[in-house]
């Protein structure tokens, strides 16, 4: 019932349909995203798209093949209408080809993992967006409501249509001594941000202090189903007076009631890990499939 289908060879009609099907509302696996972020990847198809799996593929040194997850996704893993049980992920596992002996993997939230087969948890937050604002606010801790406070005396104002280059360029400032990111980082991040502006289907907003000086700014990308923090930065300031707190608040203003999830992408990080529960989120899981 599963079988292997090589990139060229797939149904993109019934590949998107299958993607956008799933509970989970992930636009990581819509055949276009894929397309922009991996050189090559193949899938492993249940009957007739009833379910299916990425395979994205590399070769290290020109010549051992290997399995990996591409820069611009949090999740991947299996997807489709009907939900997933551990014996179907046990079965798309045992049908990846054997000639990739290396494999690092990361599942969905939504992929039940079978104990048998070695992996690691991850974790995730996520709000319910099913909900109104004021529910989603009396979620929120003391120092979330602190910090929403200094934003406001600091008079921080949102500009919600920005530059993906604003935001790039204040992350590259204030964070970019702190990470590993090269060029092509910044350069495939600027398209991710782009090609989803132009499918509308994302958003870049920005915090500016009183000098009229951008001190925060996030992308935030969308469906039906879920909002996705994406990608962020901030300065100093911005840090001290609650501009990314600001922003994600308004985020969730906008979205609340319109269903499916505000998605923090991560974070395993315990700072970050106790920043996202204080708005109320919620932890959830994914697997790690790792054979290296």
């Amino acid at each position: 019932m599963i079988h292997l289908v090589k990139q060229d060879d797939l149904d993109w009609d019934k590949w998107d349909a299958a993607v956008r099907k799933d509970p989970s509302g992930h636009f990581y696996a819509l055949h276009w995203y894929l397309d922009m972020i991996a050189q090559r990847w193949d899938a492993l198809v249940y009957g007739d798209y009833q379910w299916v799996m990425p395979l994205v593929h590399n070769k290290k040194w020109g010549v051992i093949p290997y399995l990996y997850r591409p820069y611009g996704v949090q999740q991947l893993g299996i997807f489709g209408k009907e939900p997933v049980t551990e014996d179907i992920t046990g079965a798309f596992i045992k049908a990846i080809p054997r000639k990739y002996v290396h494999r690092d993997l990361y599942f969905n939230v939504d992929n039940p993992f079978p104990a048998n087969i070695k992996h690691r948890m991850r974790r995730t937050y996520e709000l319910s967006l099913a909900q109104s604002y004021q529910d989603i606010y009396n979620g929120y801790s003391e120092s979330i409501n602190r910090k929403l406070k200094k934003a406001k005396k600091a008079q921080l104002r949102i500009f919600e249509n920005d530059t993906p280059d604003t935001l790039i360029l204040l992350f590259k400032k204030n964070k970019g001594k702190q990470v590993d990111f090269t060029d092509w980082h910044y350069d495939r991040m600027r398209q991710i941000m782009y090609t989803l502006i132009y499918r509308k289907m994302g958003a870049v907003w920005t915090v500016h202090d009183e000098r009229n000086s951008p001190c925060a700014s996030c992308f935030i990308a969308f469906t039906g189903k879920r909002m996705v923090f994406l990608f962020s930065g901030q300065d100093a300031y911005g840090r001290d007076h609650g501009a990314m707190t600001m922003l994600i608040d308004n985020a969730l203003m906008w979205g609340a009631e319109r269903g499916g999830v505000f998605d923090f992408e991560g974070s395993d990080i315990p700072g970050l890990e106790r920043f996202y529960q204080s708005f109320g989120a919620t932890m959830r899981e994914y697997a790690n499939y790792r054979q290296l």
